[in-house]
């Protein structure tokens, strides 16, 4: 007993000491402001900061969440949150800044009528600010219990030109309800629903109704708590256009701008982002939907691996490896089943997990291509049919893919591919044809565009039907994707289909004898293969007879192609247009010349 009121004693004193120590931060306002940046993800600049409060440096109160949990439970709120947006005033005002304060706002003072006078237009004034310049977060973590007369309250400070921020949107449960009431000029999405974000398609795709819903509704989103490379990414990729967080910038007691390497890194990400990927399950690696999670060597025992899925209730399996290589799987369902048997946890559960393991799971090199590893997961039998498969680098163990992740990202591309995709051939249309190119023209060094035109084609569709000129497109965009990927095949050759009888191959390539020489072999092969779309008569006599665009009836040779070749060898361009435009007045000239020829720039 005696020990016991020894420690109430002590927390007693405690307690006590941090609060004369709030009371003496509030009396002689000692906090400090900090400011972190808001950017904007298209381009990196700065459009405002938010203002964050911290006690005195080494004090037991320095962290924010002690400083107003006690200020709450001492009742002081008010005091502590009118303190702390004055200081933020005060110092923000110090840098003579143009952009926007983000100040956070509890919604349990705001209907204080000591909040009106403290936070007054006549008080910035004083400090050189505009109100509309002012940005009050209110957090949806704090509840509202009047939302009418909230908003009634809210909306005789945006007269005043306040703008307001409903703070970590998904947080709380009131999110909608307060979003409907209060109509904000900001949103922020709460780090939580950020946090991982790019290996969660089910926050995803909340976000992706978050950026529609606030794109319509003219309301500016801001996303909290960005603290990795693949968060930014992801969140790029989805249409976030501001951002914060550690990753970003840490807060500073002074207005910081992004550091260059960071507004370069948002540049790269939206570049790419203008370009849409189109590559299919063939080429596309299982590298890219990796789940880097972490491996236990072969030697754990059954009774730790129980504590890993104890502590990870959403861990679905473990990769087991040796050496770094990858040996084994075990999965959740498989383990528990093996340990729940009578005497199951006596006899294993301090045998190693190799005793219980899958000797035999799915093992792939992070080269192979999405339609492979497929084909070999459906392959398995149905009790592994739901298994990870796991991933290995230079035979050294790299992550686990799971199969809802492959099933995810094949229909992904499927569905881009027929959204883009010409629907005679199958090949890439207009939109990602001039995507490749200009991704070609900033990325590559050295490249070939290839463009392929066949000649006299509208007579021989006027005579012999549409269907069998469908044939001839059809056999032209088979034999260009066999020839240029195979004799390119580590360059990643792209065909598109441009629309009816052109075609374009682009190739990270430019030495002119290969291309030559692969250029000689397509023309070669396409008339060998054309002679058998024609009747006897028509190949004998080696023309067929038709009407002209005039209505006059003229005679057609056979059909041949015209091949025109631009590279980056003697000329640098700087769009898509400048390119086809080249290559469409070296297409032309070939055109000119009888029979199936090329024309290299």
């Amino acid at each position: 007993m005696g020990k016991q009121k020894e420690v109430c004693l002590v927390k007693l004193d405690n307690s006590s000491q941090l609060e004369k120590e709030l009371l003496y931060i509030i009396e002689n306002k000692d906090i400090r402001t900090v400011f972190q940046p808001i950017a904007s993800l298209r381009t990196g600049e700065i459009i405002g900061y938010e203002a964050l409060s911290r006690g005195p440096i080494f004090s037991a109160l320095e962290n924010p969440v002690k400083l107003f949990a006690l200020a709450e439970k001492m009742k002081k709120t008010w005091e502590m949150e009118y303190l702390c947006r004055h200081q933020a005033i005060i110092t923000f005002s110090q840098f003579r800044s143009d952009k926007l304060l983000f100040i956070n706002i509890n919604p349990k003072i705001i209907e204080d009528l000591r909040f009106s006078k403290g936070c007054t237009k006549e008080y910035l004034a004083l400090h050189n600010i505009c109100p509309s310049r002012v940005v009050f977060e209110i957090t949806e973590r704090d509840s509202v219990n009047n939302y009418n007369h909230f908003s009634y309250i809210l909306q005789h400070y945006t007269e005043q030109g306040f703008r307001v921020a409903i703070d970590d949107l998904g947080a709380g449960y009131s999110g909608l309800t307060l979003l409907a009431s209060i109509r904000p000029q900001f949103v922020k999405i709460d780090m939580e629903l950020i946090r991982n974000i790019e290996k969660d398609n089910f926050k995803q795709n909340l976000i992706k109704f978050f950026v529609e819903f606030c794109r319509i509704s003219d309301i500016i989103l801001i996303a909290e708590g960005i603290e990795t490379y693949l968060e930014l990414k992801k969140l790029i990729e989805i249409g976030i256009e501001y951002g914060q967080g550690y990753y970003l910038h840490k807060p500073e007691q002074i207005l910081k701008k992004l550091p260059r390497e960071k507004k370069q890194l948002i540049e790269k990400l939206q570049n790419e982002k203008k370009y849409i990927d189109f590559r299919s399950i063939k080429t596309t690696v299982i590298a890219e939907i990796v789940r880097k999670e972490v491996a236990i060597s072969a030697d754990t025992t059954c009774n730790e691996v129980e504590r890993i899925f104890y502590s990870n209730p959403h861990l679905l399996g473990v990769a087991v490896i040796k050496n770094d290589i990858p040996v084994g799987l075990i999965m959740r369902h498989r383990f528990y089943s093996k340990l729940g048997t009578r005497y199951g946890f006596s006899i294993y559960s301090k045998r190693p997990i190799s005793s219980v393991m899958d000797n035999f799971p799915l093992i792939v090199d992070c080269s192979i291509p999405l339609e492979e590893v497929s084909h070999l997961a459906m392959a398995r039998f149905s009790e592994f049919l739901y298994d990870y498969i796991l991933v290995k680098s230079n035979e050294k163990y790299l992550g686990i893919v799971t199969v809802k992740d492959l099933l995810e990202k094949t229909t992904q591309i499927e569905v881009t591919w027929a959204k883009y995709a010409n629907p005679l051939t199958g090949l890439p249309g207009n939109l990602l044809i001039e995507s490749q190119i200009n991704r070609m023209i900033e990325t590559e060094t050295k490249y070939a565009v290839i463009y392929v035109d066949i000649d006299n084609f509208k007579a021989y569709n006027d005579v012999y039907g549409f269907q069998k000129g469908d044939e001839i497109i059809k056999l032209t965009a088979s034999m260009l994707k066999k020839i240029f990927s195979s004799h390119f095949l580590k360059y990643n050759p792209f065909v598109g289909h441009i629309g009816g009888d052109d075609f374009v191959v682009l190739i990270a390539k430019e030495e002119r004898e290969e291309i030559e020489k692969v250029c000689t072999f397509a023309i070669n092969n396409f008339d060998k293969e054309i002679d058998a779309f024609y009747n006897l008569i028509d190949r004998e006599r080696g023309y067929i007879s038709t009407f002209n665009r005039k209505g006059q009836e003229d005679i057609f040779p056979l059909m041949s192609i015209s091949v025109a070749v631009v590279t980056s060898q003697n000329k640098q361009f700087n769009n898509a247009y400048e390119l086809v435009k080249e290559a469409t007045a070296i297409k032309k000239k070939c055109k000119a010349i009888s029979g199936s020829c090329y024309l290299v720039s």
